[in-house]
C-alpha cells in the first residue's frame, strides 16, 4: 500500500523509504531589461532665473528642433517650451511656479505620439532678494 507523503514530494512505501521523490524547483535569476525613457534636464540660471529646458533621449542624444516639452506649472497648467536648433528651449523667470514642483513632464516630437517624463521637478521662481537700508 502506498501514500503520499504530507508535503507532496514522492511516494512512501512501508518500512519508510521515499521512492519517486521529486526535486524542488531551483530560483533562476532573471534580469529584466528596464523600460527606457527619455529625460529633460533643467538648467536655472542664479542671476536671472531663467531655466534652459534640454531634452534628451534615452541614448542621451537631443531631440530635434520644433519639439514641444510640458514641464510642470503652476497650479495644474503645464510650462510649454518649443525646442530649438541647439536642442534646448528657455522658459523665463516670470512663468515659474513659487515653489519647486515635480510632476510628470511630456516630449512630443513633430509628427510622433507625446512620450511622458515621470518625475520632472521645475525649479522655483528667482526672487531677487531685498537689501534692507540701514539709517545711520
Amino acid at each position: 500500500m502506498t501514500n503520499f507523503t504530507q508535503d507532496g514530494t514522492g511516494y512512501r512505501k512501508p518500512g519508510n523509504r521515499l521512492l519517486n521523490q521529486k526535486k524542488p524547483s531551483q530560483p533562476v535569476d532573471v534580469t529584466t531589461p528596464a523600460k527606457v525613457t527619455p529625460t529633460v534636464e533643467l538648467e536655472q540660471d542664479p542671476k536671472t532665473g531663467d531655466v534652459t529646458v534640454t531634452p534628451k533621449k534615452p541614448d542621451g542624444s537631443t531631440y530635434p528642433p520644433g519639439t514641444v516639452v510640458e514641464i510642470p506649472g503652476k497650479g495644474d497648467k503645464p510650462i510649454t517650451v518649443t525646442i530649438g536648433e541647439d536642442g534646448k528651449g528657455k522658459v523665463p523667470n516670470s512663468e515659474l511656479p513659487d515653489g519647486k514642483v515635480t510632476k510628470p513632464g511630456k516630449i512630443t516630437e513633430p509628427g510622433k505620439p507625446a512620450v511622458e517624463v515621470p518625475n520632472v521637478t521645475t525649479p522655483a521662481k528667482v526672487t531677487t532678494p531685498v537689501t534692507p537700508t540701514t539709517e545711520k
